[in-house]
This record gives structure tokens, sequence and C-alpha cells, in this order.
């Protein structure tokens, strides 16, 4: 059975017992100490995979959290806003000047899209709140200039946080570190296939030993779901169910050949019995005939 190739984006914590699994079962057998200081390397190369990735995580959640902030900000903008409308308009919200700003939603349905919606619908309050008759609005427009500001750089910050995550794990550091893993599996894999053709003691499944035989799910480990990973998954489970197709029916074939000897052999027995019943038989009746000739 080959060894299971590891998809690019299956979680680091996942990924390290496919490393020192393997790696604590050469170092048990005497046939697999050649391999093991390549799964060493292995290891201590995923710490440095796995604190890259960490840093570049906490780079996206540090972007959040300042999302989130001047998301509250702002949204503490829009109540002081409404308040100063209603105040002015004596509670009417189907004044102009309210709908101005808010149109036909209330002050929660428009403070709901973090820095979506929200941001592009203030973003347009600034000339008006700069331009407006009502000294309480004006005095605003500066505080939103600058939660404008902060607002931007956060989404800027995130974005980039993303992209660099994205490059490192789908074309960087990451990626070619999965590369290597899996080239190092199943190199190793190979090697130790050979052994049994060279040793007869030893199990035709000799390398598969080596290696866990399914991703066991581990607690906290995550796999993120992506169009390329579940296209991926599908190719290996394609190629799986194809090598199960074929040991199927390598073995009905085994089975129907096997039925096929047993039943040759039932005929065979059985046309020596008819002819070992025949010639009793004749042998019988000259006996007979010999008696009734007395």
């Amino acid at each position: 059975m080959a060894v299971r190739t590891i998809l690019p984006r299956t979680s680091l914590s996942s990924v390290l017992p496919e490393i020192t699994y393997p790696c604590s079962r050469l170092k048990a057998h005497p046939l697999g100490a050649p391999h093991v200081a390549a799964f060493e390397a292995l290891r201590a190369e995923w710490t440095t995979v796995h604190d890259k990735e960490l840093v570049l995580r906490d780079a996206i959640t540090d972007a959040q959290a300042c999302i989130d902030h001047v998301d509250d900000l702002l949204d503490n903008l829009v109540n002081g806003v409404v308040h100063t409308i209603l105040t002015i308009t004596n509670g009417d919200r189907t004044h102009p000047l309210y709908k101005h700003f808010l149109g036909s939603k209330t002050p929660s349905d428009f403070k709901r899209p973090v820095l979506g919606g929200q941001l592009e619908a203030m973003k347009a309050w600034q000339p008006s709140l700069a331009q407006s008759e009502h000294a309480p609005l004006v005095a605003v427009a500066s505080a939103l200039a600058g939660l404008l500001g902060q607002a931007n750089s956060a989404i800027t910050a995130k974005a980039a946080a993303e992209g660099e995550r994205d490059q490192f794990r789908d074309f960087g550091e990451r990626k070619k570190f999965i590369d290597k893993l899996n080239g190092c599996r199943k190199e190793t894999h190979g090697a130790l296939a050979k052994l049994p053709h060279e040793d007869s003691s030893l199990p035709t499944n000799f390398a598969d030993k080596f290696f866990r035989r399914e991703a066991r799910a581990e607690q906290g480990d995550e796999e993120e779901v992506t169009i390329t990973s579940v296209k991926a998954s599908i190719v290996e489970i394609q190629k799986e169910l194809a090598a199960r197709h074929k040991l199927l029916a390598d073995l009905e074939a085994e089975e129907a050949k096997a039925a096929e000897a047993a039943a040759h052999a039932d005929k065979e027995a059985l046309v020596a019995l008819e002819a070992q019943a025949a010639e009793a038989q004749a042998k019988a009746a000259a006996l007979r005939a010999k008696i009734e000739a007395k």
C-alpha cells in the first residue's frame, strides 16, 4: 500500500505525528536506522515552519482586533450622530436629515456590518458633516476622519497579513516543507518496501508498519477547508478507491480461480469414483454370472 500523501493545507499539528511516528518506528528497528536522520531533520524544520505560521496568524489576529476596536469606536460615533440628529429633529426618524445619514435603517442595522457596508456609508458622511449647518455635527467630522484613517489602516494590515499567510502556505516555506515531507515519506517507504524481496523473513507489508495507517484526529486539530484542499482530497480518495477496486478484483479473481480449481478437482474425483463403481459393477456381474453357471 502506498504511503498516504499529506495535503498542503493540513494543519501542522496534524502533520507532526506523520513525522514523529515514522521516526520512532525507524529508531526502533535496525533496518530503519539509515532513514532516521532525515526524519529528525524534518522534525526540527517543522518547529521553524510552525513558529513562522504562528507569527503570521498572530498578525492576522492583531489586525482583526484593530478592526473590531475601530468598529466599536465608529459605532459609538454613530450613536452620537443619531442622538444629535434626533435632538435636532425632535425625534423624527422620517426627517430628511435622519434619512440623509441612515436612510431607512435603524441605528442597530446600520452598525451591524463590521467595517463593511457601514464603513463605506460613513465615508460619505464626512463632507455632509463638515458642511452641516448644525455645529454639533460639524464637530464630529474631524473625529470621523481620524477613525476612517484607522479603519483603512487596519483593513490594509489584515489583507497584507492574510496575503503573506497565503503565500507562505500555498507557495512558500510551508508548501515546500510539506512537499519535502511527502517526498521523504514516499522515498523511505519505497526503500523499505524493497527489503522483503531481499529478505524473505520480512513480511510483504514491512514498509507499511513504519507509517500511520490513517490520519488520526488529534485534540485541537483543525484543517482549513478550501476548494483546493477539497479537490486534492478527492484526487487522493479516487486514487485510494481505484487501488481498493483493483485489490477487490484481484481477490475476486483469486477466489474464482480457487473455486474453479476446486470444482475441477471434484469433477476428477467424481469421474474416478464413477470409473471405480463401473469396474466394481462389472466384476460383480461377472462373478454373478459365474455363480449362476454352476
